[in-house]
């Protein structure tokens, strides 16, 4: 019996419990509140830390490396557009960095009894998670700043760097009194080429690179970098093309030409999504008040139709950025119910949770051009039904 009393007495408790035994039950709750908020806080940082550099590190090596390694921008270019990809990342990591955080302390805090403890002592999980709670909702505030109004702002900037340098690399693969042959089917010389302008342009259409159909030439021009494209525009054009085995002559007074350039940059929601949501909602104020030709005005429906794409990217921006809110009272009953404190099952978890979330907004999203669908309304049914079931959750854990 004396034996058995001995192994109760000395059984490891977690290190917690050793502080908490002399206090009262209201600052046996403090202290825990204080420490749980403290394990999050720390996890959070570290998360956003990590999830931001391997977030970084992927847009850096997507879109700007080619650019460094062909030289054509400089460490002060390089710095600033480094610069303005933080707030893209932060915005992604932040939330994702938080459900972690709550899934990695709450299941170490069950996973060591720790929780069992704070219930003997009368302590219920709901009075203990309200600061987490409260981080989570300081969170998302945070991200909705960051969303909504820096963030895109930031980002068309960004944009507007990688253009012009996308530019400068245009012009580094096309260059003065030079043959150029990597283009499919054509071959270019230009005399000469200054920002985006050129002269005395030779072009020679070919099959399989050897049989030229067609020649032209062009006393002045211009070509841009749009996204993927790479597109030529030559004035006063002469030259002749080879038909029913005959050279015929040709003139144009303007000449276009378009090839894919390079596959790195997004075309779909540009505009949009860089759009902060104080100018989404003067775009859509400028659309309401639009009328009909033949001064008709629009109706009801019609509004509808020509503002839905820009409500449903304002509803995303705000839905978005309430994200972390709802990742943090998921995962807070999650992690109790789950009783594991490695990293790596967290992070597993959280990932997991992460996915499923962006595919039910790009779902969402995919109606768009649907107004009966209601799309705006449908990006908040990942937030809902995450905080619903989190809800549900907590008051089951709590019991």
């Amino acid at each position: 019996m004396k034996i058995l009393v001995s192994a109760v007495r000395f059984r490891p408790q977690p290190p917690i419990l050793f502080k908490l035994k002399s206090l009262s039950l209201y600052s046996r709750v403090n202290t825990l509140q204080r420490y749980l908020l403290k394990r999050v806080f720390v996890s959070l940082v570290a998360g956003t830390f990590v999830l931001g550099f391997i977030l970084f590190l992927g847009n850096t090596l997507k879109q700007i490396l080619e650019l460094v390694i062909s030289g054509v921008i400089n460490a002060s270019l390089l710095g600033q557009m480094l610069l303005y990809l933080i707030p893209f990342v932060i915005m992604y990591a932040v939330p994702i960095a938080m459900l972690t955080a709550v899934l990695l302390v709450f299941g170490s805090f069950s996973a060591d009894n720790e929780l069992t403890a704070a219930r003997t002592s009368g302590i219920s999980l709901i009075s203990l998670v309200w600061p987490v709670l409260l981080l989570g909702l300081l969170v998302s505030i945070l991200n909705i700043l960051i969303v909504t109004d820096y963030g895109p702002k930031v980002r068309a900037q960004y944009k507007e760097l990688l253009a012009q340098s996308r530019t400068r690399l245009a012009e580094s693969l096309l260059p003065e009194r030079r043959f150029i042959t990597q283009l499919p089917g054509l071959i270019i010389y230009i005399g000469k080429s200054e920002r985006g302008q050129i002269k005395d342009t030779l072009l020679y259409f070919t099959r399989d690179q050897t049989n030229i159909f067609a020649k032209l030439r062009a006393p002045e021009g211009s070509f841009i970098v749009t996204n993927d494209m790479l597109e030529l525009r030559l004035k006063r054009v002469r030259g002749v093309i080879h038909a029913n085995d005959q050279w015929c002559p040709a003139f144009f007074s303007e000449w276009v030409w378009r090839t894919n350039f390079s596959t790195n940059t997004q075309r779909r929601g540009v505009g949009l999504r860089h759009m902060s949501a104080v100018e989404l909602i003067a775009q859509i104020q400028k659309l309401r008040t639009m009328e009909k030709p033949g001064n008709h005005p629009n109706t009801r429906q019609d509004e509808l139709n020509m503002t839905l794409p820009l409500r449903v990217q304002l509803h995303r921006q705000l839905a978005f950025g309430f994200a972390g809110f709802a990742f943090t009272l998921v995962g807070i009953p999650l992690g109790v119910f789950m009783r594991r404190r490695e990293t790596s099952i967290s992070a597993s978890v959280a990932i997991l949770i992460v996915l499923v979330y962006y595919v039910m907004m790009s779902a969402a999203e995919t109606f768009d051009s649907r107004p009966t669908m209601h799309p705006e309304l449908l990006i908040w049914l990942p937030n809902f039904l995450l905080q619903t079931i989190g809800i549900v959750l907590l008051i089951k854990a709590n019991k």
